[in-house]
């Protein structure tokens, strides 16, 4: 059955976890904070067949489940998508550079 749901009620600006989550990640210490990092986060976790009765699983319980359908895969990198700050890795090393260069100007 093709059920519509309003989807703005299921999204909200979730914080990408550590990367301790991410068997994949060199160094657990790191935060998945680009977009490419947050996709293949998302690919890694378990796909389950949709049901007939399709409930939503919110981002939250999905990230302890693990597994969800494609609908739960979706809304759940939406949201990580919403909540990050860096498109690509580029970004994030100029953001920290930027950071440097303010710190040493105030010094």
């Amino acid at each position: 059955t093709n059920k519509k749901h309003f989807l703005p009620q299921f999204l909200s600006r979730i914080s990408s976890p550590d990367a301790s989550r991410a068997a994949w990640f060199k160094s657990a210490n790191h935060k998945i904070i680009t977009l490419p990092e947050i996709a293949h986060f998302i690919r890694s976790n378990s796909y389950l067949e949709q049901q007939k009765a399709h409930f939503l699983l919110s981002p939250n319980f999905m990230l302890s489940l693990r597994k969800g359908d494609a609908a739960d895969h979706a809304l759940l990198m939406a949201c990580m998508f919403m909540g990050s700050q860096f498109e690509c890795q580029q970004d994030f090393e100029n953001f920290l550079e930027e950071n440097k260069k303010k710190k040493s100007k105030a010094e």
